[in-house]
């Protein structure tokens, strides 16, 4: 994951463990109780590389970019999911102050006004978009509000943009985006495209129960699927860890 030297690198690890898990709580105090498989894997995944690329797209090393003020960034998502809006901000701007006014900052401001506010969220999110009309995480949340608005063409364009763009290393995030990709697909009856975003979803974290469900409810055992589609694709059969 890194080049730092394992007693440097424990302590940060076990900073950022403690934050997922207040992220996974809702923000709420922290359970010291282990992480379940498919948690520890999601961690793993998403634990940053210090000398890997960022995730924000930008092309840094996250060492060089996001990395000052990720801490913060974690727990305005923390506040911001469990309604405090005003602690979320107040860590936003920490973050801020640290990195600068990036597409990331601003995508982070408007995912914190999205639980109570729309129209600063989207006004936060057009500004992000001025800065790198290809930002990775805007597009996904530009999709995620064009599903909610039952726009799922223009949510395809933006899960395809997003997974363009987010760093190959990226695994949580692309799949995430493969994730409601395939929601977005299967909402168009296009089963085909459905079945080809969930199963690289699946590649990228095994043990994602999520994505593991839609396929088996939505493609390999849904007698509306047409039968050819409904085939389990060679490559994806040592993911699968449920019987079919």
């Amino acid at each position: 994951m890194t080049d730092l030297p394992p007693k440097e690198f424990k302590p940060l690890v076990k900073e950022f463990a403690d934050s997922f898990k207040q992220f996974k709580q809702g923000g709420r105090p922290i359970k010291h109780e282990p992480l379940s498989p498919a948690d520890q894997e999601e961690l793993e995944a998403f634990t940053p590389d210090t000398y890997g690329p960022c995730t924000c797209g930008s092309g840094k090393k996250f060492k060089f970019c996001c990395k000052n003020g990720f801490k913060e960034i974690v727990f305005a998502m923390c506040a911001a999911q469990d309604g405090y809006l005003e602690q979320a901000l107040r860590h936003m701007k920490e973050a801020e102050i640290k990195i600068g006014t990036t597409a990331e900052i601003l995508c982070r401001y408007a995912i914190c006004w999205s639980f109570s506010n729309r129209e600063n969220s989207t006004k936060y999110l057009n500004e992000a978009l001025k800065l790198n009309p290809n930002h990775p995480r805007t597009n996904y949340i530009l999709g995620i509000e064009a599903v909610q608005d039952e726009n799922f063409e223009a949510a395809i364009t933006f899960y395809k943009r997003a997974i363009e763009h987010y760093p190959k290393e990226d695994k949580v995030h692309l799949n995430e985006t493969y994730n409601n990709l395939g929601t977005a697909f299967y909402k168009t009856n296009n089963y085909i495209d459905a079945k080809a975003a969930w199963e690289n979803a699946l590649v990228l974290l095994p043990k994602d129960v999520m994505v593991t469900n839609n396929l088996f409810e939505c493609i390999y055992n849904n007698p509306d699927v047409p039968k050819e589609i409904r085939v389990i694709s060679p490559f994806i059969l040592k993911f699968i860890e449920r019987e079919n």
